[in-house]
Parts: structure tokens; C-alpha cells; sequence
């Protein structure tokens, strides 16, 4: 909800799928403004629930997050290798700097970052991480193809 007037969230793609047909594809403009989604509580208009503002709901997010710091917590003396792909400014708090916090807190993690604009990591971590700067899809293939699954046909 845009309001919001309460910390409801619903699964986006059956308003997609619901949009979708009534998109016209020479203006991208929706046709028919009966498909799109109102709030069932106050009917007012919706937008996705990203990060980006005091809109943004955390509440579905917070048992995920608190399994992810007990699995972090219990893996301390393992290796950890975080590969992170294409993580930029737009929202740094939901990837790029987690990222970084994990690398600086857990003793034996390391961090691959490869980012087209921004691969610079943070000097304090830099001598676990490494910094490629490129296209996305260029570390993916190079990495597949390390892996000998080049052959495979997943990335066509």
C-alpha cells in the first residue's frame, strides 16, 4: 500500500500476470485501469515493497534475515566465499554493504566483487576480496566455463 496503512504485503506476480496482456506494446501504457491493484484495506494505490523510502515494509523479511545470522553465526570456522555480481549504489544497504559487514565480522570469508562502475572494496577487507571490474555476464560465462559447464547450454 502507498500509504501504508498496514504491514500487509501480497505476491507480485498475479498483478503482473493480470497486467500484463492489457499493456499496450506500442506505448507500454496500460489499456484498462481496472487491472490494476488497489489496497484491500484502504484502496488505495500500491507500489512494490523495495527498499527506497519510509514505504517500505521489513516485516517478511525479518525471519529470513535472522536464519541467515544464525547460519553465518554457526559457520564462523568454516570458509565462506560470497561472489557478488553487478551490487552498485542504488541501494547499497540491501547487498553491497551486508556484504562488506559479513567479510570484516566472519574470520574466514572472502569476497569476489565484480561490478562494471564500482568493484573497489573497502580497505579493510581488501586483503580477502577481489576486485574485477566487467559485465556481469562476462564473470558468469568465465566462471562456467572454469567450471567446464560451458558446454552445458545453460547460458544460451
Amino acid at each position: 500500500c502507498q500509504t501504508p496503512c498496514s504491514n500487509a504485503v501480497w505476491p507480485s506476480w498475479p498483478v503482473i500476470e493480470r497486467i500484463l496482456p492489457k499493456i499496450d506494446p506500442a506505448t507500454q501504457k496500460v489499456t484498462d485501469a481496472s487491472v490494476l491493484p488497489r489496497c484491500p484495506n484502504c484502496g488505495e494505490d500500491v507500489i512494490m515493497n523495495v527498499r527506497g523510502g519510509y514505504w517500505f515494509i521489513e516485516d517478511p523479511y525479518r525471519e529470513q534475515a535472522e536464519r541467515l545470522d544464525q547460519w553465518l553465526d554457526s559457520n564462523r570456522e568454516r570458509d565462506l566465499l560470497i561472489l557478488e555480481i553487478g551490487a552498485g549504489f542504488n541501494t547499497p544497504s540491501v547487498i553491497r554493504w551486508p556484504m562488506e559487514r559479513i567479510v570484516h565480522a566472519h574470520p574466514r570469508a572472502h569476497l569476489i566483487r565484480v561490478n562494471l562502475q564500482y568493484p573497489q572494496v573497502p580497505r579493510e577487507i581488501a586483503g580477502r576480496s577481489v576486485s574485477l571490474q566487467g559485465h556481469a555476464m562476462g564473470a558468469v560465462t568465465a566462471i562456467w566455463k572454469e567450471m567446464g559447464l560451458e558446454k552445458s547450454g545453460a547460458l544460451t
